[in-house]
């Protein structure tokens, strides 16, 4: 009785079903409230390992640049990396990136270590940012 109440109300649209998640997938595009944009290219579906692109906003001379990344994506769950290294220029950072896809967004805190000239050393700074897909 209980299985027919509910086919019943399913038949009528008197049950509300959550729209389609989205999803960790190859081919999705992130933007962060910045402006920031992670594309995801692949992801093994055996180990999980991923591989795409990032490129920042953030004022420094890396920016607007598309840097590969390559991380791993685990149901809900990622973590990347990105090597602010490219032919035009080497920015002298790396940023390790993890987050959880929830709701539709990916809560992502990142860590960046950067060669800082006027400490005459290597430094870091951290944060978080909410990334939505890109439409």
């Amino acid at each position: 009785m209980k299985y027919s109440s509910l086919a019943l109300a399913l038949a009528l649209g008197c049950v509300a079903l959550p729209a389609a998640a989205q999803t960790l997938a190859a081919g999705t595009k992130w933007v962060n409230e910045r402006g920031s944009e992670l594309t995801i290219t692949s992801i093994d579906s055996a180990s999980g390992a991923l591989t795409g692109s990032y490129f920042t906003l953030a004022p420094i001379p890396c920016k607007e640049i598309p840097h590969p990344v390559s991380g791993y994506v685990a149901a809900d769950r990622i973590v990347f990396s990105v090597h602010w290294r490219s032919a035009k220029i080497d920015c002298q950072a790396a940023t390790a990136l993890s987050g959880i896809l929830e709701k539709g967004v990916i809560a992502m805190d990142w860590e960046t270590i950067f060669f800082n000239p006027q400490q005459s050393k290597s430094v870091r700074a951290k944060g978080s940012d909410v990334y939505s897909p890109k439409k």
